[in-house]
């Protein structure tokens, strides 16, 4: 999963090899993690698999960081092409955070941008890519919008608005969108057009976090004259066996 070296040089890191490039703010989607990001449903997301990359990194303040990234197409796949793309990020004042992206996936331009912060207790962000699709010759947004609030006996809940122009908005369209490359390169999950995500999860002992997560999403028919909502439920619980072991059922 992983096998990369690194060599610092100063406020500069390069890193050759596998390894995992994580992006985003989001809670459920992440539209800047263009390399791959978790499905929201993943069970296990303390650990992410690494990708065949080059990635410079310089920190120019505390504050700020600089990324440059190269990765690999898989060499099983002579469709899929290289890619390559920078990504900046700084911190605001106190509370507030920004970062600009731009590049080239799998041969699709991308630039997006995020920001985060929060007001009166209440944590928020705004996070969106968009994207120049090389086979369709379409342009599609794709962007979040969520908000955090924690209570003070320590529940924390979290809300999320999921669009993304590319996704389908019928039953029919739902099939098609399994062959589109994105998605079938594991470098989009979803592939609707508008999901609503709901989570709330509390720590009842030190050592048991549980958490409960809504996901709805409505289509089309396939005559094309009544909408459906599909909703999906998911409670989990996590028992902290020792220091490198968790017990999760869900």
């Amino acid at each position: 999963d992983r096998a990369f070296y690194k060599r610092r040089f100063g406020p500069v890191a390069v890193t050759l090899g596998r390894q995992p490039i994580d992006w985003g703010s989001g809670r459920f989607w992440q539209p800047l993690n263009v390399f791959g990001a978790f499905a929201p449903t993943a069970l296990d997301t303390d650990y992410k698999p690494g990708i065949d990359a080059a990635v410079i990194d310089w920190f120019p303040s505390a504050f700020s960081s600089l990324t440059a990234a190269y990765v690999l197409a898989p060499r099983h796949n002579a469709a899929v092409d290289d890619s390559a793309a920078i990504h900046y990020r700084r911190q605001v004042g106190e509370r507030s955070e920004i970062a600009l992206l731009a590049g080239k996936v799998i041969g699709n331009d991308v630039v997006g941008a995020s920001f985060e912060s929060d007001w009166a207790g209440v944590g928020w962000r705004i996070e969106g890519v968009r994207y120049d699709l090389k086979q369709t010759r379409e342009k599609s947004l794709f962007w979040i919008a969520g908000v955090d609030y924690q209570f003070i006996g320590g529940t924390l809940i979290s809300a999320e608005w999921y669009d993304n122009s590319h996704g389908a908005t019928s039953e029919n369209s739902l099939t098609g969108m399994l062959s589109d490359p994105l998605v079938a390169s594991g470098l989009q999950q979803q592939l609707g057009r508008r999901v609503l995500g709901l989570s709330a999860s509390k720590d009842i002992t030190p050592l048991i976090n549980t958490s409960y997560k809504l996901f709805a999403s409505a289509l089309k028919d396939a005559v094309g004259d009544r909408t459906t909502t599909s909703l999906l439920h998911q409670l989990s619980f996590v028992y902290s066996v020792s220091n490198e072991s968790d017990l999760l059922l869900s």
